[in-house]
């Protein structure tokens, strides 16, 4: 049995590496003698696996991660001990079966939802968001393995919008990844202010996968 667990990390969690993390995880799962199933081999590790790496300082109450069981359990008792037993800033939300013939959820994320309060003239920000939305190539140097290249942020926007005193962005992830403070600080820079931002700034929402019927559905 697998199940999918959406969990938060934020307050004193943000400054925790994702490797912490998943030693935390482990570590509150074993607290909790959760019917964990394990690798073959010489080192057997739990069968644990994230949907998506949280930059660190970022909070977010959208994460999840999914969990290789022996036996079923009580979702809702799986919860509350989760959270009686974890660590601060790491909260369970809710827990589903996620059946084999769903997938791996690290390859199926196609995009994630963020906000961040945006101060400001609204008038300057709107026409800024709208000044993006409007042009088909909005190019970013992306720094990675083999080097800089240029990207096209405005391919990897699927949702951007400005609502009271709130900047709201539906990103890419995964291969199309889009970090948040490349789009947030462009639309400063249109605005002609100084003003950068850094992931402590940003509140990571939700996470989705792309179904061919629906669209981009939220994994819980």
């Amino acid at each position: 049995m697998r199940i999918l667990v959406q969990f938060e990390k934020t307050g004193p969690a943000r400054y925790i590496s994702h490797l912490d993390l998943l030693r935390c995880v482990q570590r509150t799962l074993k607290l909790m003698d959760a019917p964990m199933a394990y690798t073959a081999g010489f080192n057997p590790h739990p069968k644990l696996s994230f949907a998506q790496a949280l930059p660190m300082y970022m909070e977010s109450i959208g994460e999840y991660f999914v969990l290789e069981l022996t036996q079923p359990v009580d979702f809702s008792s799986f919860v509350e001990d989760f959270n009686r037993r974890g660590y601060a800033g790491i909260k369970a939300v809710a827990a589903r079966e996620m059946p084999r013939e769903e997938g791996n959820p690290m390859a199926m994320v196609r995009a994630a939802r963020y906000l961040y309060p945006m101060a400001g003239d609204s008038g300057k920000i709107r026409q800024a968001v709208a000044g993006i939305l409007g042009e088909k190539e909005v190019l970013f140097d992306k720094k990675g393995k083999g080097g800089i290249r240029q990207v096209n942020l405005r391919e990897r926007i699927f949702e951007l919008a400005y609502r009271d005193g709130v900047l709201h962005l539906l990103l890419g992830c995964g291969e199309q990844n889009l970090v948040p403070a490349e789009v947030i600080n462009r639309l400063y820079e249109r605005m002609g202010e100084e003003t950068r931002i850094e992931n402590r700034d940003v509140l990571r929402t939700q996470l989705y996968y792309y179904d061919e019927e629906k669209g981009l559905v939220p994994f819980l």
